[in-house]
């Protein structure tokens, strides 16, 4: 939930190609390893697993849950997960029963919903933070089913929007108010979303645009229709589904141009279940959206997962409980957006090997000499809004950099790597890499977006070519080249 778009933007005529596409298409961009904050005596320990996560498009907040034993559960927040990955201290601590923990996270900018389940009504039971860790208020709860931020009625944020909630075996969505946390409307007053028999809610979210609210039950998903502040038409839009497990959570995609549901299908709780079968991407009316995923490859799990979407960056993260990694991927408008040009040996889109047989990992340039998968490439945000961002990691540290455009394909070795990107050709920007990584236009620093350093219109349909090469001196690695490059991206404007 998370930012909202302007109006403007929602209602462009060139964002609607993305809404009669027969399938949506993800490209996998990062991986973060979260196993440390589920280690006990590590500092950032939050329980025995991830269980819960929420998104806004740079920072990734984590609340965990205990299985087996009776200790601690806590928040913490990734910052520059697109870059260096950074774990912070955990915060939020609370003492819960084995079983028991946060129940899920939404963002709202810089403001952070927790819901809890101690088992018994606590204090704590929902709580309001900044990212930053700083408690702003909490409400006496026991919280089973999740929060999500609630902006009212068409969503205009007014006097009806807060933190909604549901309970367990409640038929009601409960609201506190955004500022103080007092109950705007209770358990017993607020608006009725059992649209059936059975309430095994098991997590929730609102589109931020209409107000309407989408849950999970144990093996259905239902849409509560806005007609007011405190009220709604519920129905059950996708029953029956397989699932009566834990851990089926659901997220509203805004998307430029479209607007989805991404939800968990998740059969047992035994492991070798298939990502691309539990995960399922419908419309808002339940119909079923063909998805693409890319060359993403998840390992082996028991389909735990939890999702966090930002609506300004068109990016969404998945949770893998059990692996206890998150995987960010963003949603690419346009069929020909993209990575390409790897160094793995095993691309067909060019015919040039790396120079001296050093072979990268799938989707990444030719290795390096600190890196035997080779840097990585990607763009996040959307070309409609003008926030494309390009992301280079994987290089040298402290090493130099240069972002590069091109208005057509080439396919020559370059350094120690191969140059897809060709004909016309923009040096948008030199680069220091801290840790390795680095972007462009980086945020604070460069004024001119993407499209402005390049010279290209938004909204003119044009196709642009972006690779990054960098310094690379190290001696006795490919001889003779002082620097290497990335894979590509490409990008419809």
């Amino acid at each position: 939930m998370k930012l909202s778009r302007s109006s403007a933007l929602i209602c462009a005529p060139a964002l609607l190609s993305l809404a009669v596409q027969a399938q949506v298409r993800f490209e996998h961009v990062r991986t973060v390893d979260l196993s440390s904050i589920v280690v006990p005596g590590n500092p950032s320990f939050i329980g025995t697993s991830a269980a819960n996560c929420a998104w806004n498009g740079s920072e990734l907040l984590i609340a965990g849950w205990n299985a087996g034993m009776a200790t601690t559960v806590g928040i913490v927040r990734v910052s520059d997960v697109l870059g260096t990955p950074l774990i912070g201290a955990p915060f939020g601590v609370e003492t819960v029963i084995s079983g028991m923990g946060y129940t899920g996270l939404d963002l709202h900018g810089n403001l952070l919903a927790a819901p809890l389940d101690t088992g018994a009504t606590a204090p704590n039971g929902l709580s309001l933070w900044d990212t930053s860790g700083n408690l702003l208020w909490s409400f006496s709860a026991r919280c089973t089913s999740g929060a999500a931020f609630d902006p009212d009625f068409q969503g205009s944020w007014g006097a009806d929007s807060g933190v909604g909630w549901v309970s367990f075996a409640g038929g009601r969505r409960a609201l506190n108010d955004l500022a103080t946390g007092a109950e705007t409307w209770s358990l017993a007053t607020g608006m009725i979303i059992n649209s059936s028999s059975g309430t095994t809610w098991r997590d929730l979210d609102f589109d931020e645009e209409t107000g309407d609210a989408y849950l999970r039950k144990s093996n259905a998903v239902t849409r509560a229709v806005r007609t007011g502040g405190n009220s709604c038409v519920a129905s059950v839009i996708v029953t029956p589904i397989s699932s009566t497990q834990p851990r089926t959570n659901i997220e509203v995609l805004n998307a430029d141009g479209g607007k989805y549901l991404i939800f968990n299908d998740r059969f047992t709780n035994a492991t070798g279940q298939s990502f691309f079968t539990v995960t399922k991407v419908t419309d808002t009316n339940g119909a079923a959206v063909p998805a693409d995923w890319g060359s993403f490859a998840p390992p082996t799990s028991n389909a735990a997962y939890d999702y966090g979407w930002d609506s300004a960056s068109d990016t969404l993260v998945v949770l893998d409980i059990t692996n206890t990694q998150a995987y960010v991927f963003q949603l690419l408008r346009d069929a020909q957006d993209g990575s390409f040009c790897f160094g793995d040996g095993i691309d067909t889109g060019h015919a040039t090997p790396c120079p001296c047989g050093n072979l990268g990992g799938p989707g990444r340039g030719c290795a390096n000499s600190i890196n035997p998968l080779g840097a990585e490439l990607f763009a996040s945000g959307t070309a409609a809004a003008d926030e494309v961002r390009l992301h280079g990691s994987g290089m040298p540290a402290s090493s130099t950099c240069v972002y590069l455009q091109g208005t057509a394909l080439s396919d020559a070795v370059f350094g120690d790597g191969v140059r897809c990107t060709g004909g016309q050709l923009v040096r948008l920007s030199t680069k220091l890499n801290l840790s390795g990584t680095s972007s462009f236009p980086q945020a604070g620093v460069d004024t001119l977006t993407l499209s402005q350093r390049g010279g290209v219109t938004v909204g003119s349909g044009v196709l642009r070519y972006y690779q990054t090469y960098y310094r690379d001196p190290s001696p006795g690695f490919c001889p003779s080249a002082t620097f290497n490059v990335t894979n590509g991206w490409k990008q419809v404007w």
